[in-house]
């Protein structure tokens, strides 16, 4: 039950982080962004690799990433609060840059990525200083689940054929010239 409850105070805390950090109320954010030369047309577990500039929290060199339904994020509904406790750490440079593979997926529990547009976030600290970055992501229509195509199989079907005292099996559906089905 501890276990639990930490992990639902520290997404609340990671809640609230991100909403000042999207609403700019701390002076000390110094613009902060996240790129990628892949986000569109991407398939459900695809890693593409997400560049960050401007990451400066002081005193803090990781960062976490998470992906959410909006950006900036305006409410805890953004994300699967679940999803924190999951959440990958990264390694930020003391310049406040960082380079990173991250996989995205399409679904969330409570959004899926198909139905509306999905961002990956990227955070430092919480509260309301929290340095906080978003990066616009679409799938492929294709990355639905697909369904899979049954193709009837011929099943081979053995036959006896007969011709005087001549017994043959055959596969198949006729007889050879001459023989007659038993």
């Amino acid at each position: 039950m501890l276990r639990g409850s930490r992990v639902v105070l520290a997404a609340v805390g990671v809640s609230i982080g991100l909403l000042a950090g999207a609403s700019g109320v701390s002076a000390d954010h110094a613009g902060e962004t996240a790129t990628s030369n892949t986000t569109k047309g991407l398939t459900d577990g695809q890693t593409i690799t997400i560049s960050v500039t401007k990451m400066l929290k002081p005193g803090t060199s990781t960062a976490q990433v998470i992906m959410a339904n909006t950006w900036p994020v305006v409410s805890p509904d953004a994300f699967n609060l679940g999803e924190f406790a999951v959440a990958p750490t990264v390694t930020i440079k003391s310049d406040g840059t960082g380079t990173f593979d991250y996989a995205v997926k399409i679904d969330h529990g409570t959004f899926n990525c198909l139905k509306i547009q999905c961002y990956v976030v990227v955070f430092q600290g919480i509260g309301f200083g929290a340095y906080t970055a978003g990066l616009p992501v679409s799938f492929a229509a294709s990355a639905a689940a697909t369904t899979s195509t049954t193709v009837a199989k011929t099943v081979a079907k053995t036959i006896t054929c007969v011709k005087g005292k001549t017994v043959k099996k055959v596969t198949g559906t006729k007889c050879p010239k001459g023989f007659k089905k038993k």
